[in-house]
Formats: C-alpha cells, structure tokens, sequence
C-alpha cells in the first residue's frame, strides 16, 4: 500500500500556485495534514496564510505576502515557487478525484500510525492500549464519513444519471483505418484512454499514426498531431501521397512527372480543409500539455484526438530521474492522467526493443522500451509484426510488405487478436489484406 502520492500532492500544489480558480475551488477541501511531507505542508501554509491575510490566491499572492512580511521563500523554507507553478501547466481538469486521492491517503496513514501506535503500547505492556486504538480508529471513520467520496451503491449511482445513456452507443470514438481492427478494438480509441503503438524502426509507426490522424480529420475530428521525430513538410507529402495515391518517391525528391501535379493540388485542396493541426516544435511534456490544456479549454474546443510520434522522444522538463525506465515511466503516467484530464484520447508510438526479431518471434508486451509500466498504463497497446524483418524466417513464404498489428493489450476487449495488413510504401498507407 502507498500511504504518500508524492506526485499527486505536487500536481495539486502546482495547480493551485498557477491557477487562482482551482485554488478557490479546493482550499476549502484540504488542511496541511493532506500533504505527508515537510515541504510539501510548508508550500499549502504559505498558500493559505496569503489568502487569510486577504491576497489573491496563487503564485503572485503568495510572493505578496512574503514581500509585505520581508520574507523570501527561503526563509520559509521553501522551494522556488515559481517552478513549482510552471508545473501547473500540466492542468487537472477535474480536480474532485485528486481531493478524494488526498483524503484516501490521510486516512491510510492514520490508519498505519494507530496500529503501530497500538503495537507499542501492547509490547509495552499499556493498559488501556485496545480502548485508546477504537478511539482513534472511531476519529478515522466519522473522518472518512465527511470526506468527499462517490455513492455507496449501484443504485446510488444510477440515481444521479441518466441510464438510458448506458445503452446509447459510445460518443467520441475514433475508427481507426482499417474496418477488421476497429472491430475488435470496439470503435477506437474513447475520450480518456490512452493507446501505444509499438513497433520496431521501419515497421510503418508514423505512416499509422498519420493514417489514422487524416481518417479521423476526414470525418470532422479536430486532431493535434505532435511530430517529435519529422518536420511538418516531410508530414505533409506523406499526407498527400497517402490521400492522393500519389508515389511518395518522386513528391520527395521534387522531380513528379507534370500529370500527377494536378492531382496534387486538388489532393492540397481536400487536406486543407482538415481540422488537423502537425505539430513539430513541441519537445517537452509542459508544452504538450499546454497545448492540449489551451484546446480543450476554448469555449467552442472540440479536440477528439492528440497523436504523438513518438513518446521515447517526449523530454520530461527539469525533472530529474534515476534512469530511462523511470522517466518513461513519468512520462507514461503523465500522459494517462492527461487524457482523463481533458476527456480526450492519446495515440502514442512507442518503440519495441530488438528481440523479437533476433529470437524470430511475434513481438509481445514486454518488448516495449525503457518500461514496463507502459503496459500498467495504457488502456490498449497495439504492435505492429513485420515477419519479414525477422532474422530467420519462420514463414519463407511471408509477403515481404505484410505487417501484421497485433492487439496485446486491451482492457475492454479481447486480446491476442491479429489484423493483417499490407505496407503501400509508395503511397505511404497500411491497406487491408
């Protein structure tokens, strides 16, 4: 059991510095024994010791405060305040289920000291030990009692919505390119789930991603595409040899025969008119966020799909970590939580490490790179088999351009399921077999 979420108590801290309507909105809820550590106790006292003596809430009424008391955070303490704000650009959309997180786990440690505190005192021999611990525990429940939590039944829950919405089909779906694998996904990709896409170099990761981007856009979704690995340009002709069927080879090059130029302006004149927005000059998680943060918070935004080629490439800010497993890890999290944040679904690539095709196998979950915890976080994980990239050829007679997408991973929905496709690389498309 975790009896502290460091990460969540930062979130939470970070948001309420960097945004005065979520401080307003969960000042109320908390009280420094929400917050297990030092620091992290000391930064909610000097947010809410500036709003009692009448400043605004967030960053800049925290500094105010200190500077009308001629202190300097350091002299509190604590730590620059404005970097712990920067990290409230990574917005929590909904904050009820960061409160009642916080409450869970102050009543988990309450819990853990009154039984270590019961154990001492009966190795010490205590009388009164037993009736001290129901006491406390008695404090813990009517503490839980008062804390925000959802209904306690099935029937409480139905009773504060509409259940013939619970048999209407989904909304917000994304269908993916290919008709046999949208079936067995049940739809696609839902609003608040995050999918990975796995492959080795040169299997086909960014011509899926950008298929299923163009797919979506042409049927009205609003789709941010985050290219942390092509420019913008290169993204296009692939985008135009996609829609267009038109040889990618020669649109590269800059040498297409004048008969197919015409066909790339009326290709130009369909794409234009996507709401698909290629992005190639976000690097870090914070300005990822940012931009899904500013779209979704538009008051006519409709974003139904954030893409990103690829996650390995994603830089995790200034945050410092042990090794590559864990800032994968970071990221992973961070991407999970984003997307239940902000209602809307996250396809990202990531790699496969080499084994698959050294042992000459089927690539399987434990292939993703640098972390295991991309498996533990994503609602689905699909990886893309190329068999004739394999280093002994199990099937000799295996198209050379068939690439298979395997469903590994799936948390509503059956798994082990295969799609086959076939690589158009001079039309930079995966096509249905």
């Amino acid at each position: 059991m975790r009896l502290i979420d460091h990460e969540g108590q930062r979130l939470v801290l970070s948001n309420m510095l960097a945004r005065p309507e979520f401080c307003k909105a969960v000042l109320p809820q908390l009280d420094a024994d929400h917050f297990a550590g030092d620091l992290h106790q000391r930064v909610f006292h000097a947010i809410s010791d500036a709003i009692a003596r009448g400043y605004e809430p967030g960053l800049v009424g925290v500094y105010r405060s200190l500077l009308d008391q001629e202190k300097t955070p350091a002299d509190l303490g604590l730590p620059v305040l404005s970097e712990l704000a920067w990290d409230g650009t990574f917005e929590l959309a909904n904050p009820d289920p960061w409160i009642r997180s916080l409450h869970r786990h102050r009543s988990e440690r309450s819990t853990w000291r009154a039984a270590e505190k019961l154990r001492a005192q009966i190795e010490l021999g205590e009388t009164g030990a037993l009736e001290s611990a129901r006491e406390e525990l008695r404090r813990i429940e009517t503490e839980l009692e008062a804390a925000p939590r959802s209904s306690g039944t099935i029937g409480d829950t139905l009773a504060g919505m509409d259940v013939t919405k619970l048999l209407e089909p989904p909304r917000g779906v994304i269908a993916s390119p290919w008709q046999k694998l949208t079936e067995i996904v049940n739809g696609g990709p839902r609003p608040g789930e995050f999918w990975v896409l796995g492959a080795r170099p040169s299997v086909g990761k960014t011509l899926a991603l950008l298929q299923w981007s163009l797919t979506a856009a042409a049927a009205g979704h609003q789709v941010k595409f985050f290219s942390l690995e092509m420019p913008v340009a290169d993204l296009i002709r692939r985008a135009i040899s996609s829609e267009g069927r038109i040889h990618h080879a020669p649109l590269q090059r800059g040498d297409l025969p004048a008969e197919w130029r015409r066909r790339v302006v009326e290709t130009l004149d369909t794409i234009s008119g996507y709401p698909l927005e290629i992005i190639d000059t976000s690097r870090t998680l914070r300005s990822i966020t940012a931009s899904i943060a500013s779209a979704t918070q538009q008051p006519h935004g409709n974003l139904a799909l954030v893409v990103v080629d690829y996650l390995g490439l994603i830089e995790s800010d200034e945050r410092r970590h042990e090794n590559r497993n864990q800032e994968v890890a970071y990221i992973s999290r961070r991407l999970k939580t984003l997307a239940m944040d902000h209602g809307v679904p996250i396809l990202a690539a990531h790699q496969l490490n080499r084994s698959n095709e050294s042992e000459s196998r089927r690539p399987a979950l434990s292939d993703l790179r640098d972390s295991g915890s991309l498996e533990q976080d994503a609602d689905v994980v699909l990886l893309l088999d190329s068999p004739a990239s394999r280093t002994k050829r199990v099937s000799p007679d295996a198209p050379p351009d068939a690439v298979n997408v395997l469903v590994a991973k799936q948390r509503n929905g059956p798994r082990n399921f295969s799609v086959e496709l076939r690589l158009e690389a001079r039309f930079c498309r995966l096509e249905e077999t």
